[in-house]
């Protein structure tokens, strides 16, 4: 497989823009989700990033761990369990075509693989429209060290 050149829009933020493209909002507190949000930087007023550009060019595959859904509901609806599993599945699904002709998916995490950890941290109406509050880190799975890190909301 052939290697790229380490660009979080190839790696970690081309999953989050796949998934939502369009408006973006004002930022929230940190869902907690992530390992870590002290390195990250802001890019705009709806994301937030970190990159270790050296760590992440050592990953030749990626893992990605099963993907969560921390929002409990929308626009006032409980959300039900096979909602948020559906949500989860689109969501990997994005991640695994962001990766597919650069790096390798693999099922389990092993030596030169990074360690995806995605969810859906919120969801809320903007208008007629659905906001999504999205968090996502690529780790080191041997040493559990934040490789690169994205928060973001968007329309």
């Amino acid at each position: 497989m052939k290697r790229l050149q380490p660009k979080l829009v190839v790696t970690l933020a081309a999953f989050v823009a796949a998934v939502v493209t369009g408006c973006q909002t004002k930022m929230d507190q940190p869902s907690g989700f992530l390992s870590s949000y002290s390195q990250m930087t802001k890019v705009n007023d709806s994301t937030w990033r970190y990159v270790n550009k050296p760590a992440l060019a050592a990953c030749e595959s990626f893992y990605i761990a099963p993907v969560q859904v921390l929002v409990n509901e929308y626009s006032g609806t409980t959300l039900t369990p096979q909602q948020k599993q559906q949500a989860a599945a689109r969501f990997r699904e994005v991640i695994v075509r962001s990766l597919q002709g650069h790096y390798a998916v693999v099922d389990q995490p092993g030596p030169n693989t990074g360690e995806i950890r995605a969810a859906i941290t919120s969801a809320y109406k903007v208008g007629t429209s659905l906001g999504l509050g999205l968090e996502g880190e690529i780790l080191n799975p041997k040493t559990r060290q934040q490789i690169a890190a994205v928060r973001t909301y968007q329309v």
